[in-house]
């Protein structure tokens, strides 16, 4: 055995007692090393708890899940008007925090379902009447029809992406030499400067899908809902 790698965890890597100290008193020349893909995933953790946008978008994600996921019958409801619209992500998936990327499943699902997502709470809590409210739906409607939620939505997808990628590269076996990892590294870091800094407005394939349109979300809704009855709950145009 000639080389270790551990997530750091302090019994992996403690200097007196552990995993990596106790192979080196038998073997001295190993090399320990900490996983490439996961402290990577620590560093977009690290980046979530100092920045309050991420924060948010972690909330609406979470408020999306617990309407249904608390809810047999909502789920139920949810799925039978989703089936008539050819939908196939039935459920909202919730990520786990100390797994950053899992996030991004659920900004892919909420994207790709939106419009149809907006229809169907506006329709769902005009049929609720006074004695039976959807507070919960009501201000989820109002989180999805806000424009700079939906923008934001498409750009983190567009940012996760070639993140989700690299972190991947990162578990294969094709990528254990250090040449690798920084080769791989560098053309992630590149092509987010390209469209993130570099461009004088944000860009990114499905940010850009969602400026091409000024109406792309009101237009979508008006298409899915043939009778009109979300006119409420249209999206405003983005300059």
């Amino acid at each position: 055995m000639t080389g270790f790698c551990s997530d750091g965890a302090a019994i992996m890597t403690g200097v007196k007692s552990g995993v990596a100290a106790r192979l080196k008193a038998v073997n001295p020349r190993i090399v320990a090393i900490r996983c490439v893909a996961h402290r990577t995933a620590l560093v977009m953790s690290d980046t979530t708890k100092s920045n309050p946008e991420l924060q948010a978008m972690d909330s609406k994600l979470r408020q999306v899940h617990n309407l249904f996921n608390h809810s047999s019958k909502r789920q139920s409801e949810w799925e039978a008007f989703a089936k008539g619209y050819g939908i196939t992500q039935l459920k909202f998936p919730i990520f786990n925090a100390t797994r950053w990327f899992s996030r991004l499943q659920c900004v892919v699902v909420l994207t790709n379902n939106l419009a149809e997502l907006i229809i169907f709470l506006g329709r769902a809590t005009r049929k609720r009447n006074s004695k039976q409210p959807w507070p919960a739906g009501a201000a989820t409607l109002e989180e999805l029809c806000d424009v700079q939620t939906t923008a934001k939505l498409n750009l983190l997808r567009d940012i996760m992406l070639p993140l989700d990628v690299l972190s991947k590269k990162f578990q294969h076996t094709s990528y254990l030499l250090l040449h690798h990892v920084r080769k791989a590294t560098q053309q992630v870091a590149m092509e987010l400067q390209i469209d993130f800094i570099e461009a004088e407005l944000l860009s990114g394939q499905h940010y850009d899908n969602f400026k091409v349109s000024k109406r792309h979300m009101r237009v979508r809704v008006m298409k899915l809902d043939a009778s009109n009855h979300c006119a409420a709950y249209q999206l405003p145009n983005i300059v």
